[in-house]
């Protein structure tokens, strides 16, 4: 019985569907790339052509999301990875050949998405590290309208990058694959803090979580308070500070990846940005599990103790 009712729900959701996007009037445009995705129910074509998107990393998971961004149409890319692809890569790095091998990681998905994927957008990639050189990720932050952080470099860079998010105002989204599993995570970072301590008392308007208030403990919150506060990240030149206590680099052999879990969690990654910036409501953190087709997701509350947006609510 309750197959038999999801399955009239999801019938009725496709019904509902077909009968709005039916009601949609237009002449198509001769030559236009986006002419499909402009006739989706509460799409802006128009907002998307404006946005500027900082991929940090890519890999995986970094790679398939500048592909879908590249078929979206984003204004621009900007692209960090200090890596160069490996033949180890090619299972699951979309855009890289064999060719590439030896090739810096950045420069190689520059021409993969020229080849295939890039119909109007700029990419600009930048062959660096991004904890040596932390200006330069600021830099193009600035410029950026969302941050998609993919790179491994571990819980303390990225609790860096959110803060570096929280203090611009900018969405947050970052993704990552285990085997069978894709994970996505997603924070608008609009007026973040605000639930918190005294400033919920004051009866000030509750605001939207970070990506600090799910993932950070006692020792990394008195870490974060003393290096990583908003106002610190966006003055510092590098990341040396959080190298002693970087942990390495996951060993991708000790789980296992394919393309299937890397692209489905870059196209959630990406999708809850569009979908969040279009006013549906989601969760902040989502998986897939491909084994057996089950999703679970969960909406991340504002902590009082955040070390990251609190201290951007009381600066």
């Amino acid at each position: 019985r309750e197959r038999e009712r999801e399955r009239r729900r999801v019938n009725q959701n496709i019904n509902d569907y077909s009968c709005t996007a039916g009601q949609v009037k237009m002449e198509a445009a001769a030559g236009d790339f986006f002419d499909r995705q402009r006739c989706v129910p509460g799409w802006s074509q128009e907002y998307i052509e404006a946005q500027t998107a900082l991929v940090l990393g890519v890999g995986g998971i970094g790679s398939a999301a500048c592909l879908c961004l590249c078929r979206l149409g984003v204004r621009k890319i900007i692209m960090v990875d200090m890596d160069c692809v490996e033949a180890s890569n090619l299972n699951r790095q979309l855009l890289f050949n064999k060719d590439d091998v030896g090739r810096p990681k950045v420069e190689a998905a520059v021409d993969g998405l020229k080849r295939s994927h890039c119909l109007t957008t700029e990419l600009v990639p930048l062959h660096i590290d991004a904890i040596e050189h932390w200006d330069k990720v600021v830099e193009a932050a600035r410029e950026s309208a969302v941050v998609f952080n993919a790179i491994d470099h571990g819980a303390m860079f990225d609790i860096a990058v959110t803060a570096l998010c929280v203090g611009l105002e900018i969405p947050y989204c970052t993704a990552a694959s285990y085997g069978h599993s894709a994970f996505a995570e997603s924070f608008s970072n609009s007026k973040v803090g605000a639930a918190a301590g005294e400033a919920q008392s004051r009866g000030q308007r509750k605001g939207t979580p970070c990506w600090a208030c799910n993932n950070l403990d006692a020792a990394q919150t008195s870490f974060t308070k003393e290096h990583l506060t908003p106002t610190k990240v966006l003055a510092a030149r590098d990341l040396n500070v959080i190298r002693a206590k970087q942990e390495p680099k996951p060993e991708s052999r000790s789980v296992g990846s394919s393309v299937l879990p890397c692209s489905i969690a870059a196209n959630l990654m990406v999708t809850a940005w569009i979908n969040r910036h279009f006013g549906m409501e989601i969760p902040n953190w989502s998986v897939f599990n491909l084994a057996d087709f089950t999703t679970m997701g969960y909406t991340v509350e504002c902590n009082a103790a955040c070390a990251v947006c609190v201290s951007q609510s009381t600066t």
